[in-house]
């Protein structure tokens, strides 16, 4: 029982370390960019690197890899930003098009 304590609490340090590291990842492109700070577009920044972090982690998580590497990813994630959730968001839709389009035959 023990060992699974410890597993779950190292699971949990691990889940905030990445997405600690995504946030500095977002702060550091925000600030990077030259913009005036004001709080409401710092909040933004943080919250979508913390989404781009935690997106970032759930993956590297599922595929096996160690902390460094899922900080590492994070990291990038999260200085991404939204631009990574967009550009990955307009591929993952083109597959799901092409995909529909083989298997039900479509021709636009």
């Amino acid at each position: 029982m023990n060992s699974t304590i410890s597993k779950s609490e190292a699971e949990f340090e691990s889940f905030f370390m990445a997405i600690g590291i995504a946030v500095l990842g977002g702060i550091a492109n925000f600030f990077k960019n030259g913009d005036k700070p004001n709080w409401p577009k710092i909040f933004a920044a943080i919250v979508t690197s913390a989404f781009s972090g935690l997106l970032s982690y759930e993956i590297t998580t599922a595929l096996g890899f160690d902390i460094h590497t899922q900080c590492v990813i994070a990291g990038i994630a999260g200085y991404g930003g939204g631009t990574l959730l967009d550009e990955t968001y307009h591929k993952i839709h083109e597959l799901i098009m092409k995909h529909a389009d083989n298997k039900f035959g479509r021709k636009d």
